[in-house]
This record gives structure tokens, C-alpha cells and sequence, in this order.
């Protein structure tokens, strides 16, 4: 659906942990007694389990899962407490749940409580805090925690050697249980096992990313939403003909405004910075660029263009995993050296999540340019904790401190001269951009403003239209919006 719709999608996950799923419903059914019902999933982006339990439980009315992750359709893609019916826990983004678990666990003595979670969920470090505490609480806690070694840019077993789920949670002092997860009899007598043990134990499920889908099995494209064809041939060999129908049906969502004024083509923000960073690095001789840069990811590198420069210099390339705080403080202290500097990148929404660490490495004087994709409310039908609302946590130090600063380009042209301008600067360095394309803005003569001949100063006002009549101020993606709504006021004859 979000595939054919336009709109992004976690499919895999959810498919993955049906049989685990179904199995904790009959255990709520059948010893209500014993258990908190609630499928807390600290992947929160399996959401579509949880949408669905919904429409079961008759919370929903089930002809709504069509609006899956659509705009303003009540079904984001991360549950939240109070937007859908019959949603009971807010699961913050990714390996955030554990630890409110543990005390849901201390708020209802005597009940066990279930929590799903994942690989990746479990790379986050404060999984690690939840562990200590659920092991010295002796909290009921069980975990049932999906293994298939895959994340958004490839495999873990390949990128993070020496992680390993049943050793760390052993380590921690839980009870561990591993598990094929496409053998049922096995599963069930693992889960049951679990259950039936004192204290904080855990399943870990080994099994593919998305079985038994051709195409899909094993990879990352099970990670977001499945291509159409893919969908639609899976749907096909089942049967299920109604669903490729419906599928073929779906029309493609598009923003409902096609043309803004004063505006030229629409180019990627997030593109441009992946392109003026490896121009700048093409700039530096090999011996300097392994010497002076070091580029780390945190399993987003796609999506804020990383990948460009892994591409291209895979010798200065750190592929890491779903560990921002760990990641950021690794660049900050490669920047640590003076001529040297760490480059970070992650979704705006983490930006949070590294503030302790931003400001350690403004005391230690650290240079780190970071990339921020995804910033504001912006093209993806995820929810609060996915909106990158949160970009001036960056700048919580003194006026007078360490240099820091934060740019949001209004377009992919001052985007690269942005970069290309405070690359080789010192200090702290943070770059904004959106998930979606900006339009180019164009000058008074039809021009791109910010294409050939264009420097960006920093800290100077651009002023893209003059008037007689008062002044439009804006940033970012919304230049391009404020330049529309001032050509039409120009039309109507009032000269801003």
C-alpha cells in the first residue's frame, strides 16, 4: 500500500513477527491473569502489527488500514498514545521502549510484560542501561527480540562484526533463549520457556528478513516498504487477486500544488550536500583526506547521502550502526586534532539524542561538520518522534564559546555553496535539510539566485525579492513557499 500510495513503509518487520505475535495472543488469552495484554514493540516502525491488532480487537474499523501512513490518516508509521484507537504505548523511534517497560514492570507487580524488539533496535545504548536495571530489579520482562541481520544499509554481521544479541544480553545477566523463527514448534517452546522463567529473559529469533519472498528474502529491500511488483507478485502466487487489484488501483500521491512562482525545477537538499562533500574532499590528496577526514554513518547513509562519499572513498568511510551518541562522539573525537575533523550524519529528529555530546565536543574543541536530513515535518507519514523539530538543540552553547553554527539552505544550489564554504572551517558545523525535493529558487531575472557566481557568506541575509511594502523572513524549505505566496501578493498589487 505505502509502495503503490507513494508514501514510505517498514513492511518487512511486521511480516516477519507474525508467528511470534500470535503466539503472546494466545498466551493473553489464555492466562489473562498473568500478563499486561499489550504488544509493546520497541521496533516501532513495525507499526502495522499494531494497526492491525487494532482492527481485530475492533478498535479500528478495518477498511481504515487502507489509509496506512497517508497525511492526516491517523495511521502514522510509529504507533503514538492518543492519535490511533485502540493504540495503548507511544514507542519513540527505535530501541526507545525497554526502559518505560521496566517500569511499567515496577507500576504492575505480579503481571509479566512483553516487549518485541529487533537487531537494530538493540544497537541503541541505552537498551543496554534498561538491561542492567531490569536484571538487578529482577523485573518479568520478556523480550522476544527478531534477528535477521539486517538493517537499512546492509548487513550487521558484515559492518559491525563482534555484535552479537544472545552475548550481549547474556553479558548483561539475562537468560537467553536463540531460536529459528520460521520453526514453529521451536518458537513456541522457546517463547513458552521464556515465559515460564523467573526474572528478565529473552528470545532471540534468527530468521530472514522477509521469508519467503522472492526478491526480497535476506535483504534490505524487506527493511522499507516493498516494491509494488514485488508485492503484487508475492499477492499473485498466493491467490490473493482481490489485493492485486486493489493494489493496481492505488493512485500516487503528489503534493496538490504543482507550480510555485518565482521557482524553478525541484532538486534534492540532501543530494546536494553527499555532492559538494566529495567535491570538497576531491579537492585534498589521498595521503591528506586519510589523515584529516574521517566520515562515520549511523545505518542512514542512503538516506543522507553518505553513501556518495562511501563510494568514492571508502578508505575514510566508518559504516556504523543504529548508535548515534557513540558515533557522534567517535567523529568529534577524530575532529579533535587541529586540521582534522570527524563528519556525522543522521535524521534530524535523532539530533536529541547527541546534545551531551555536542557538548563535549564543543568543550573539547572538536571540528565536526554533521548532515541533519529529514528536517521538520516533512514527505514521510511518520509522527512526533520522527519530526525533526528539534534543530536548534544543536546550538545550546555561549555566544562567546566554541564556534558553532547551523545553515538550513533554501535550495540545492546554496546547499552546495554552503557546504563548499564551511567544509574547511573549525568548529562545530550543522548542516539542515528536508527528506523532499525544494523547487530552485530563481532571482527577479529568471535566474537560478544561488547557481554560477554565487558565494555564500555566512551570517549575511539574501534578500531574493525587494519591495516597498514590508518584508517576508524565511528559511529553509520554506523560501521557496514564501517566494510563491510574494509573486501572487505582487499580482495583486501589494509589493512585498
Amino acid at each position: 500500500m505505502p509502495s503503490a500510495s507513494g508514501y514510505g513503509g517498514h513492511t518487512g518487520g511486521a511480516f516477519d513477527t507474525v508467528p511470534e505475535v500470535c503466539m503472546l495472543d494466545a498466551f493473553f488469552r489464555a492466562c489473562p491473569d498473568k500478563f499486561l495484554p499489550t504488544f509493546f514493540d520497541e521496533a516501532g516502525h513495525r507499526v502495522a502489527t499494531q494497526y492491525l491488532r487494532c482492527a481485530l480487537d475492533g478498535d479500528l474499523d478495518i477498511r481504515s488500514l487502507r489509509d496506512y501512513r497517508k497525511g492526516h490518516g491517523g495511521l502514522p508509521g510509529h504507533p503514538e498514545l492518543g492519535m490511533t484507537p485502540g493504540i495503548k504505548f507511544s514507542s519513540g523511534r527505535l530501541g526507545h521502549l525497554w526502559g518505560t517497560v521496566n517500569g511499567i514492570a515496577m507500576a504492575n507487580p505480579g503481571k509479566i510484560i512483553s516487549c518485541l524488539g529487533s537487531d537494530g533496535s538493540q544497537m541503541e545504548g541505552n537498551d543496554a542501561e534498561a538491561a542492567r536495571l531490569a536484571v538487578a530489579q529482577g523485573l518479568p520482562v520478556k523480550l522476544f527480540l527478531d534477528d535477521n541481520d539486517v538493517t537499512i544499509t546492509g548487513h550487521p554481521s558484515d559492518y559491525l562484526k563482534g555484535y552479537n544479541l544472545e552475548k550481549t544480553l547474556e553479558g548483561h545477566g539475562l537468560i537467553v533463549r536463540v531460536v529459528n523463527g520460521e520453526d514453529i514448534d521451536a518458537l513456541y517452546v522457546a517463547m513458552r520457556e521464556t515465559i515460564m522463567a523467573e526474572g528478565p529473559t529473552a528470545v532471540v529469533i534468527k530468521r530472514k528478513m522477509s521469508p519467503g519472498v522472492e526478491g526480497i528474502e535476506g535483504t534490505s529491500a524487506g527493511h522499507d516498504v516493498f516494491p509494488l511488483k514485488k508485492a503484487i507478485d508475492y499477492l499473485s502466487a498466493k491467490g490473493l487477486t482481490g489485493a492485486v487489484a486493489f493494489l493496481e488501483g492505488v493512485k500516487k500521491t503528489a503534493d496538490p500544488q504543482s507550480d510555485y512562482k518565482g521557482c524553478g525545477p525541484r532538486k534534492s537538499n540532501r543530494g546536494a550536500v553527499g555532492d559538494a562533500i566529495v567535491k570538497c574532499l576531491d579537492t585534498m590528496s589521498a595521503d591528506e583526506r586519510k589523515a584529516k577526514v574521517m566520515v562515520i554513518d549511523s545505518d542512514l547513509g542512503g538516506s543522507t547521502t553518505m553513501t556518495k562519499v562511501q563510494k568514492k572513498y571508502p578508505e575514510i568511510y566508518v559504516q556504523s550502526g543504529v548508535m548515534e551518541r557513540g558515533n557522534f562522539a567517535a567523529a568529534a573525537g577524530f575532529g579533535m586534532g587541529e586540521g582534522k575533523q570527524g563528519i556525522f550524519s543522521t535524521f534530524a529528529a535523532f539530533l536529541e539524542m547527541c546534545c551531551s555530546e555536542i557538548t563535549m565536543a564543543r568543550l573539547n574543541r572538536s571540528n565536526v561538520l554533521c548532515h541533519f536530513s529529514h528536517s521538520g515535518v516533512d514527505d514521510m507519514a511518520d509522527n512526533t518522534c520522527h519530526y525533526g523539530l528539534n534543530n536548534m538543540f544543536a546550538d545550546n552553547g555561549l555566544d562567546d564559546g566554541y564556534p558553532t553554527n547551523l545553515y538550513f539552505p533554501a535550495d540545492a544550489d546554496q546547499c552546495e555553496a554552503c557546504v563548499q564554504s564551511c567544509f574547511f572551517e573549525p568548529g562545530l558545523r550543522f548542516v539542515f535539510s528536508v527528506r523532499s525535493k525544494p523547487c530552485t529558487i530563481l532571482a527577479a531575472d529568471g535566474k537560478p539566485m544561488y547557481g554560477e557566481g554565487y558565494k555564500f557568506e555566512h551570517g549575511k541575509d539574501c534578500l531574493v525579492r525587494d519591495g516597498t511594502a514590508g518584508f517576508v523572513v524565511a528559511v529553509g524549505d520554506c523560501v521557496y513557499r514564501a517566494l510563491d505566496a510574494v509573486e501572487k501578493l505582487k499580482e495583486e498589487g501589494i509589493d512585498v
